[in-house]
């Protein structure tokens, strides 16, 4: 998709991420190569909106480097400040920058009809 960068580049970001995140990496990565991964794209918005799926594939919504909708981010990052970042963020972080995410194209008629489905399965209690 977007990956602009040389081979050589790409894995010196990755161990860099790697080295700072550990097992966040980890996870982030194996999202990325399993497909989990996807922008949402609504060209009437500035907003750039993605979504994750998690290892039980659970949805999250990301906003690059400012919020994620899962009980880590909240927990760890807004209110005990431990990190900066889940590894649903880190996840969208690494597929913008190596190109490996998917695109969903939302009508804008129907953006209130996806939303409304997601926030559902977010809202859903495992």
């Amino acid at each position: 998709m977007m990956g602009t960068y040389t081979d050589e580049e790409a894995k010196r970001y990755l161990k860099r991420l790697e080295e700072k995140y550990g097992s966040r990496f980890k996870r982030a990565m194996k999202a990325v190569e399993e497909g989990r991964v996807f922008r949402i794209k609504r060209e009437y918005s500035k907003v750039d909106i993605w979504l994750v799926y998690g290892s039980k594939g659970k949805p999250y919504l990301v906003i690059p480097d400012k919020f994620c909708t899962c009980r880590d981010f909240y927990l760890n990052v807004l209110v005990r400040r431990k990190v900066d970042l889940c590894y649903h963020i880190l996840a969208q972080k690494i597929a913008l920058r190596i190109g490996k995410y998917k695109e969903i194209a939302i009508d804008p008629l129907e953006d209130y009809k996806f939303f409304g489905k997601i926030i559902s399965e977010i809202m859903k209690r495992k």
